[in-house]
């Protein structure tokens, strides 16, 4: 196995030095929290999916996961554009506003 490759089999992810979880369960988690903010904040019950970035790291994907895994160049192409919108541009505003409220440190 190359230094610089970690492969994703849907359920785990296989470094050079082994295998792990630990990186995809803290996705799965994030996610679940995000979505329960976001319904706790507006009412809208929204599907979040996981998305790992591995910045410096070629992922090779031999399956799919709950988790989706990507180089950190490729996020963006990850998660724009896919599969059908299930939001409208009021409630992305909305969630926005909150995440915005949520993730603001510095004064504008």
């Amino acid at each position: 196995m190359k230094d610089h490759i970690v492969t994703y089999d849907g359920n785990q992810l296989i470094w050079p030095w082994g295998e792990d979880r630990h990186g995809l369960e803290q996705a799965i988690s994030e996610a679940n929290w995000l979505g329960k903010f976001i319904h706790e904040r507006t009412g809208i019950d929204v599907p979040v999916k996981p998305v790992l970035a591995l910045p410096g790291w070629w992922v090779e994907q031999k399956d799919r996961g709950v988790v989706m895994v990507v180089n950190s160049k490729n996020v963006a192409a990850a998660v724009e554009g896919r599969g059908q919108r299930v939001l409208s541009d009021e409630q992305v505003d909305l969630i926005s506003r909150q995440l915005d409220v949520l993730c603001r440190d510095v004064e504008d």
